[in-house]
């Protein structure tokens, strides 16, 4: 145990200058002038997998369904099989988070404020009229 260096002492390194830390450094820096041949797209692969998910949910959910009320002892008819289209309409007109239902959503609320904003201009006009003109005799 003579034999091995205390812990305070550490063994000798040569000391690396910085010069050619960063003369390493700029030599693996991309070239500014060269021209970037190959660009890859990073795609957000969580939305294909919601899409694929809600897909798959729509597409087995019939079956499904099925399976666990037969287990469960309750009847219930053979699925038959869906078209892609009603796939489809079972996805979006379900999806509340779906942007075309936000929008729709944004859309039917509007309609609806302008309505009452409207029967209010309505009322409050018709009341001015007959109590500035009472010959009018709305």
């Amino acid at each position: 145990m003579a034999d091995e260096p205390a812990a305070e002492e550490a063994p000798p390194t040569e000391a690396v200058p910085e010069e050619v830390l960063s003369a390493s450094q700029v030599s693996k820096s991309r070239d500014p002038n060269r021209t970037i041949l190959y660009r890859h797209w990073n795609r957000p692969t969580h939305l294909q997998y919601n899409y694929i998910y809600d897909y798959r949910h729509n597409y087995y959910n019939d079956v499904i369904d099925y399976l666990d009320r037969k287990t469960k002892g309750l009847n219930r008819d053979i699925p038959r099989a869906q078209t892609w289209a009603e796939r489809v309409l079972r996805t979006y007109t379900k999806d509340t988070k779906s942007a075309a239902f936000q929008s729709r959503h944004r859309d039917i609320e509007l309609l609806n404020s302008i309505r009452a904003s409207n029967s209010f201009y309505r009322l409050h006009n018709r009341d001015y009229l007959v109590k500035r003109y009472p010959a009018l005799g709305y």
